[in-house]
């Protein structure tokens, strides 16, 4: 009976359990004893983080695909990965400072970004008709994706 009785009033396992220097990086810049509050400013050290390796993807594409013709995008991923490596040093600033700016750093850069390549591309900017619904007034040239694709003989491009 006593076996059962220290099965049931066992203290439970500790859940998940990160390795230091994970802890430490996560932590970075936290200088508060509340604990709800460090919590919560690990938690916006994890969108940095995550914002500054997003970035850093982008930055290897872009510069992959074309260096010179995107060269203010890539600027501007540079400068998020600084500034989102940057971010969690400064906690000391304020309980809610990080988060604030990163807010404003993600959302102006995703209205920048938006603003470099334009909201249209050349696969967006025609709409597939089938024949039947194409007059004279709709060009008949040139593909659906591309202009040098050839168009199906059975549609037509509306642009």
């Amino acid at each position: 009976m006593t076996q059962l009785r220290d099965l049931l009033r066992r203290e439970p396992t500790p859940g998940l359990a990160l390795p230091d220097w994970l802890e430490r990086l996560l932590s970075a810049g936290i200088v508060t004893n509340d604990p709800q509050l460090a919590q919560r400013q690990r938690c916006v050290n994890v969108a940095c983080y995550a914002a500054a390796i997003s970035s850093a993807s982008y930055l290897v594409i872009t510069s992959l695909y074309d260096f010179g013709g995107l060269l203010l995008l890539n600027a501007y991923n540079a400068m998020m990965i600084v500034m989102a490596s940057l971010l969690p040093r400064w906690h000391r600033l304020g309980a809610n400072v990080v988060a604030i700016v990163l807010i404003v750093l993600v959302s102006l850069g995703q209205m920048y970004v938006i603003w470099m390549l334009g909201i249209n591309s050349d696969s967006t900017s025609c709409i597939r008709l089938p024949a039947r619904h194409c007059s004279s007034s709709v060009s008949r040239t040139g593909g659906c994706l591309s202009p040098s694709s050839s168009t199906p003989p059975d549609c037509c491009c509306l642009r």
